[in-house]
């Protein structure tokens, strides 16, 4: 009960003052496009992919959720271009079947159409900024 009225008040919290989410979530995604892209750059796709898979297999939390979620989406945009450019397929772990299946496990954390909408909304943009970031990061080397 204490446990539900903490959420129902954080939630309201939120929705009165939509920056604190949308900050939040922002700076989730931002920070998981720097992990993703490190990994990448280090380890290759493959081991993005192990990272992410791990990272799921831990989620205790919707913060936590939306930081595997967001590695998982930055990952498979990278292997979207890179296939792109390449003519190579896509990772199979980035199958829009699979994807949206991983993708819908946000519904446990926002059950409601708009809180998702508002949700995702704000993790694209922070996923952009990611990109932004990591760009300028490749253009200074």
């Amino acid at each position: 009960m204490k446990k539900t009225l903490i959420s129902t008040f954080t939630l309201a919290m939120l929705l009165a003052n939509p920056s604190l989410a949308e900050n939040q979530v922002k700076r989730i995604a931002q920070n998981a496009s720097t992990v993703v892209y490190g990994t990448i750059n280090a380890g290759g796709l493959a081991e993005a992919v192990k990272e992410i898979d791990k990272c799921y297999d831990g989620v205790k939390t919707r913060d936590h959720f939306l930081y595997c979620l967001s590695m998982d989406i930055q990952a498979k945009r990278f292997d979207g271009a890179v296939s792109a450019r390449s003519g190579l397929p896509a990772n199979d772990y980035f199958s829009d079947e699979v994807m949206d299946e991983r993708v819908r496990g946000l519904e446990r954390w926002y059950p409601s159409a708009s809180q998702l909408d508002y949700v995702m909304n704000q993790l694209m943009d922070g996923l952009e900024q990611g990109t932004k970031e990591e760009l300028q990061r490749v253009e200074r080397k």
